[in-house]
């Protein structure tokens, strides 16, 4: 399992999620992403 947390930076994190995104779709591994506050 892959787990990726990211907050909600005013310059976010687009690159970090979309590239998770296409990794995603490329591998075997379950992938989790939780964006926002804590």
């Amino acid at each position: 399992m892959i787990f990726v947390t990211v907050g909600s930076h005013y310059k976010g994190f687009e690159r970090l999620v979309e590239k998770m995104d296409e990794i995603a779709g490329k591998i075997e591994e379950e992938v989790i992403m939780q964006i926002g506050y804590t």
